[in-house]
């Protein structure tokens, strides 16, 4: 390996974290709209509210079952360098708890901030996702069960996409009426985040990934699939 391809693997590797992170920035300013946070946390978000352990914990954990239902699907068909999921979903659970921190001092006064607040995670969630699609590396492990589903069934990755999304949101919906009695975390803001994020996706990515230095653009590693709920 050369200086110069380990510099790249590096660089990569480094668009990856700071991809994940803008995602979990704006997974926060969606959550602290109030009008419902993204598909991806809503599960873990109504969890959060009816047991002790904090939103990132049941981020991780679900990113980690979601890691495990791989395993299960493929078998030896795994492949290897997918492990490396695990550690990211460890690091983009703190992520989420570091940047629900950074906001839990913001409480929108009215509506319209209230939609500014939902527009900024959106649109961090989309730029998050293109990034962490440039970056060409790992992916997080929600979207490697997605590519699994894939490559089991044969079916396209956009609706794949598209039913873990509604799964999630459904499983939260039934979580929220058992822990809460009610319906928490699931609004306006919830579809919108569905129905934006992958075209504002479709938008950002092509922006970024022209940025990059042409030497960054080869392949390090065969195993980020993201790139096809951008294009789906």
């Amino acid at each position: 390996m050369t200086k110069q391809h380990l510099r790249d693997i590096v660089f990569r590797y480094f668009l990856f974290l700071l991809g994940i992170f803008t995602i979990s920035l704006g997974i926060a300013f969606s959550t602290s709209s109030g009008l419902g946070t993204t598909p991806l946390a809503s599960l873990p978000y109504t969890l959060s509210l009816g047991f002790a352990p904090s939103m990132g914990t049941f981020m991780m954990l679900l990113n980690i079952t979601c890691f495990l239902i791989q395993l299960a699907l493929l078998r030896k068909r795994f492949p290897k360098a997918w492990v490396l999921q695990l550690p990211a979903a460890v690091i983009f659970g703190w992520m989420t708890d570091f940047s629900n921190y950074l906001l839990s001092w913001f409480e929108p006064a009215n509506y319209g901030m209230q939609l500014a607040c939902l527009a900024a995670g959106i649109v961090l969630v989309a730029a998050g996702l293109s990034i962490e699609v440039s970056a060409n590396t790992i992916m997080l492990s929600v979207d490697g069960l997605v590519k699994a589903i894939v490559m089991v069934t044969e079916k396209n990755f956009g609706k794949i996409k598209v039913g873990l999304d509604v799964t999630l949101v459904t499983l939260s919906i039934v979580c929220s009426f058992v822990l809460i009695g009610g319906i928490e975390g699931i609004r306006e803001g919830t579809v919108l985040a569905a129905l934006l994020v992958g075209t504002l996706s479709r938008v950002f990515t092509p922006l970024i990934t022209g940025q990059l230095p042409k030497r960054e653009k080869t392949k390090v590693l065969p195993t980020n699939f993201a790139a096809q709920d951008a294009s789906d």
